[in-house]
């Protein structure tokens, strides 16, 4: 979970726009690494930063290293056949225009869209070695909207808890009210501190501060950082900061599968919320998001719904009810039951324009149920069946057009 990494080099917009700037200059689709740097150097700043301070020699990897932040935000992306060209993304075209023309709405426009909908976590080629469930930008970005002012070493604290410690953003954020409110501090000394060099200093918010996205209110007077949001971000975008999704997991399409989809479940309970009638009506509006994992195809799923889906069934089987009893999760208090998607996620890609992710679609089974759903005989998987796609159901699911236990069965759980 906590095997998190991000750029740890340039996010000053003024050098990362030099670099932009030979992209877009390219004559050829795909620039090399070689012409590249061949290009940048040109740039005094740029070749002055790239001589090494220890050994004064020309450190060649610098300029590559400049595009770690715009590849991490999708603003250049590398060819899939080699990896040693680049270019700039049609979206980093149109970044990279709204720079030219001081158009910082288009900007913020962008960065946001890239925000909410880029794994950062996994799977970006602007941290490669990065492999965590967290998404970084999200959930320091949340934190500075309900926290300012934030200290950095409050950011690093809270990123800490929430990321190597695993213990869920809103576990975390009920402490850290509980402190602001006079109550015992939070004791962070030096047995607890971030050992993940890219919580304590992540490059990004510089980009963020850049972009106008946050403000560093001490930067002029040299002090230690402290970060807010803007009034016009707040009011802009401040209802999709509080919507981000903070974890990229995502729904494994094969039922072989099915128990690292219970693992991923448990690890973000903690970290997931129950959902008001008018947030869960904006979910339902999102387009589904694939994301790629080897050769398995997955669907980004929403932990705040399965877990409002459950809240609003007793924690109860529905197959069973309470005779179905389970267990209590580690808080002590809630019933252990796993969501489980009726019309399953693997059948997202047959829906391209309507999400599956969504409380009609989710209910709560025991352990038991859950398992023979997916891995039961074919009268095992339509006794559940029968008991959770009912007919009120499938009028709530109508618009995916699947009448009946039957025809659901042959086409999804066959």
């Amino acid at each position: 979970m906590s095997n998190i990494t991000a750029p740890k080099t340039e996010g000053r917009i003024s050098e990362i726009k030099k670099a932009l700037k030979v992209y877009s200059k390219s004559s050829t689709p795909w620039l090399s690494n070689d012409e590249y740097i061949k290009k940048i150097k040109r740039f005094t700043t740029v070749r002055n930063a790239a001589i090494s301070s220890k050994t004064g020699k020309e450190d060649l990897s610098w300029y590559t290293a400049i595009c770690q932040i715009p590849t991490y935000f999708g603003i250049i992306e590398i060819n899939p056949t080699n990896n040693k060209e680049k270019r700039l993304s049609r979206i980093g075209l149109q970044y990279y225009n709204a720079l030219l023309k001081n158009n910082k709405k288009k900007q913020k426009d962008i960065l946001f869209n890239q925000i909410e909908q880029l794994s950062f976590g996994r799977n970006n080629n602007g941290a490669t070695r990065s492999d965590s469930d967290y998404e970084l930008p999200r959930i320091a970005l949340k934190a500075i909207y309900d926290f300012e002012p934030l200290k950095k070493s409050d950011l690093t604290k809270i990123l800490y808890y929430v990321i190597e410690k695993n213990l869920g953003y809103n576990v975390v954020k009920t402490q850290i009210q509980s402190e602001r409110a006079g109550n015992p501090k939070w004791k962070f000394g030096t047995t607890e501190r971030a050992e993940n060099k890219y919580l304590s200093d992540p490059k990004f918010i510089e980009f963020l501060i850049d972009n106008d996205i946050i403000i560093d209110i001490n930067k002029k007077n040299n002090h230690r950082p402290t970060y807010c949001i803007p009034s016009d971000i707040r009011k802009l975008y401040g209802v999709r900061i509080d919507n981000l999704e903070l974890t990229n997991r995502a729904i494994i399409t094969s039922a072989q599968d099915v128990d690292e989809i219970e693992y991923a479940e448990e690890q973000t309970f903690n970290s997931s919320k129950i959902l008001t009638s008018a947030e869960l009506a904006l979910r339902a509006l999102k387009k589904p998001i694939p994301c790629s994992s080897g050769k398995t195809k997955r669907y980004r799923t929403d932990p705040d719904v399965s877990r409002t889906a459950l809240h609003a069934q007793k924690y109860e089987c529905q197959c069973g009810g309470k005779t179905h009893g389970t267990f209590l999760r580690k808080d002590g208090l809630t019933p252990y039951i796993e969501g489980h998607h009726v019309i399953p996620m693997k059948a997202q890609k047959d829906y391209p324009n309507d999400t599956l992710d969504i409380i009609d679609n989710i209910v709560g089974l025991c352990p038991n149920c859950h398992k023979k759903v997916h891995h039961g005989s074919e009268t095992d998987i339509k006794d559940v069946l029968k008991k959770i796609y009912t007919p009120s159901r499938i009028a709530a699911l109508a618009k995916f057009s699947i009448p009946d236990v039957d025809t659901l069965y042959n086409k999804y759980y066959k």
